[in-house]
């Protein structure tokens, strides 16, 4: 007990960046498993210039407006240590108006099933892989021009379903600092041509805030038909923005924000950004608010925690044989370590360094010392005299 509590507090720097408790958990993460992750948040979306195709920007007309608010739930899973599943919900209110009129609408914008699986990481790199598929519920009226669209009509957004796949990967530079980036393949909806979401970011982890900067924006893969005459595009319902039903949209957006940890559970925070390039799309401000927070789960504490209760012994490597197949160890039946028992091999060290590298079987044991036959090798690192052994 007094051994597995040394390793514990050894490891709480390194188990701080998944704990439920940190203030900024890496986007490579998951949450720990049983765990239940709740999310809500606010984003305000307003219109302040237009990009065309060419990139160019255009300004509004004197009383030309476009503001979009979409409040977003989502509900995650730990399923186990690596996988989380998820579903998300968004809810959308827009506002368009114009010298002549101004529409407004609302509704469940769209519906989606999530889920992220991290790969087993070192210290200092995490990576991850995440998945979207999103349900739109309505379909937009077509139009062959936009001098053919109703006057009083505004769509919610791009109609359709829409599939992303991202990679995630997040280097750990110390205790308080890590840098954050994704990267995104998205069929989008409406038949716009594929795209490159990123996001990079610099983040600062403290106790209980935290502060970051960085751009993050779509790069379109260019397939729209419509590229070379888009006059010809049919037309939506839009309203005073270039957003939706789009010709090879793309943007780049430099953005910043703060978390605070509230009660050691709660996540409340704060982002804003503004487009600073884009083609056919809009410059936009963002601002979002969002609160978040997580049950715990079984921590990788309590998972170190049963993984050494599996184990009846522990020893040490004294002797390797000459073509490392097998290994003497210094217990034996004295400490009940018989033959047939199956045995790790871990490399520990007092930092909280766990690693399994091999298993086999003991297939001969004195009153003090074990023979062990090796039978499986996880990792390619040497089996080597001071290594420790496991026995189950």
């Amino acid at each position: 007990m007094v051994r597995l509590l040394f390793v514990t507090l050894l490891l709480t720097p390194f188990t701080l960046l998944a704990s439920p408790r940190t203030v900024y958990p890496l986007s490579s993460s998951t949450l720990n498993p049983g765990a239940i992750g709740v999310d809500l948040s606010l984003l305000y979306s307003q219109t302040l210039s237009y990009y065309d195709i060419d990139g160019n920007e255009v300004e509004l007309e004197e009383d030309d407006d476009y503001k979009l608010m979409d409040y977003d739930f989502t509900l995650a899973y730990g399923y186990t240590a690596q996988i989380q599943i998820g579903v998300n919900a968004k809810f959308r209110q827009v506002t368009s108006a114009n010298t002549d009129t101004e529409n407004s609408t609302s509704g469940i914008e769209s519906v989606a099933a999530q889920f992220k699986y991290q790969f087993k990481n070192n210290s200092d790199y995490h990576f991850a892989i995440s998945g979207e598929y999103r349900y739109r519920p309505y379909e937009n009226e077509v139009y062959s021009s936009s001098a053919n669209v109703p006057a009083d009509e505004i769509i919610l957004g791009d109609s359709g379903p829409s599939f992303l796949l991202t990679a995630h990967l997040d280097a750990v530079i110390s205790k308080w600092t890590t840098i954050e980036t994704s990267l995104g393949y998205q069929s989008p909806p409406n038949d716009l041509s594929p795209e490159l979401p990123y996001r990079i970011a610099a983040i600062k982890n403290f106790n209980s805030w935290a502060f970051w900067g960085g751009v993050k924006g779509i790069y379109s893969l260019g397939s729209d038909e419509y590229a070379d005459a888009p006059e010809l595009k049919p037309a939506n319902a839009n309203g005073q923005t270039g957003r939706w039903n789009s010709i090879n949209r793309s943007y780049a957006m430099p953005f910043g924000g703060i978390r605070v940890l509230m009660g050691n559970k709660y996540r409340l925070s704060f982002e804003g950004g503004q487009t600073m390039s884009g083609t056919s799309t809009d410059k936009t401000f963002e601002g979002l608010v969002s609160l978040s927070w997580n049950t715990g789960g079984v921590s990788k504490e309590e998972r170190l925690e049963n993984a050494f209760k599996e184990y009846t012994s522990e020893a040490t490597i004294i002797k390797v044989s000459p073509r490392g197949k097998f290994l003497k160890i210094d217990k034996g039946l004295v400490q009940d370590i018989a033959k047939g028992a199956a045995v790790d091999i871990y490399k520990s060290d007092y930092f909280g360094g766990n690693v399994l590298i091999a298993s086999g079987v003991v297939y001969e044991s004195g009153p003090n010392w074990a023979i062990v036959r090796l039978t499986k090798r996880y990792k390619d690192m040497p089996i080597e005299k001071g290594l420790t052994v496991r026995v189950k």
